[in-house]
């Protein structure tokens, strides 16, 4: 990775304070297509390089690129997103419970960026009431929504390159992963294995943030399955330093070193 000019990180800070993605400042993550959630839960945006540049027209053909559907365990919460919109930015695929609240949604953003969000049913409660840090946040959702991103963005970017579109222009990315009110809460739903591996003289790992935001820079998108399941890790690998472990308990403890299985996430 090459480090990108003070220019670039100024761009890219401008736009999560326009997009109130600014840890500890009212309302973080809460804005935009998230606001229409019934709890913004996660949300993972990819910024292109100029994200106030907006060359995308939107078209059937681009909607029919948009991911319907989560995978692995995440499922069974929102088996689909079936339903469409849009708005003057962004061109959309939603999922909705038994309100007109969205569960999740899918979105391709006119700036040729991505936007994914999910709600309510990325946490549950803990034993311990309505005090703060009493939250259990799924890892298999807050991965596989990531891996959603990864995979519509790389679709876009197909698309756009076969329609004429500077891909190049866009570059580099950053892509961000929000997650609202998170402090003190703890991951649940880890990998096949982690329900062995218990220290009782050992605390659960917990958030110490109050709003974690995870970044990471991409210079050049990835191209294969391989260097997206990288990415994908990478990511993975930060959501759980964020939530207090530097263990990757995305994977099974016996392989530490492999890779994500399409059935958890």
């Amino acid at each position: 990775m090459r480090p990108v000019g003070g220019d670039q990180q100024e761009c890219w800070a401008r736009e999560r304070e326009r997009r109130r993605l600014v840890p500890g400042n009212t309302g973080f993550a809460k804005d935009g297509l998230m606001a229409h959630l019934d709890e913004p839960g996660v949300l993972v945006t990819v910024m292109p390089s100029t994200p106030l540049r907006q060359p995308v027209d939107f078209s059937d053909a681009l909607l029919s690129l948009l991911r319907r559907g989560f995978s692995g365990q995440t499922r069974k919460a929102v088996p689909a997103m079936d339903r469409e919109t849009s708005t003057a930015g962004a061109l959309v695929c939603f999922a909705t419970g038994g309100t007109d609240s969205w569960r999740a949604f899918v979105a391709a953003r006119r700036d040729g960026g991505t936007d994914v969000g999910f709600g309510s049913l990325v946490r549950s409660r803990r034993d311990g009431g309505e005090q703060q840090g009493s939250w259990a946040y799924r890892l298999y959702i807050l991965v596989n929504v990531v891996r959603v991103a990864i995979e519509t963005q790389s679709r876009l970017l197909e698309w756009f390159h076969s329609e004429g579109l500077a891909v190049e222009e866009l570059q580099p990315f950053e892509l961000a992963v929000a997650i609202p009110a998170a402090g003190g809460s703890i991951l649940i739903g880890l990998a096949e294995g982690w329900d062995r591996v218990v220290d009782d003289f050992e605390p659960t790992p917990s958030c110490l943030e109050p709003d974690p935001l995870i970044r990471i820079q991409v210079d050049h998108w990835p191209q294969t399955e391989e260097e997206r399941e990288d990415l994908l890790g990478r990511v993975a690998d930060r959501i759980g330093n964020a939530f207090g472990s530097v263990r990757r308990r995305h994977l099974p403890p016996w392989d530490q070193a492999g890779r994500l299985a399409p059935e958890y996430a």
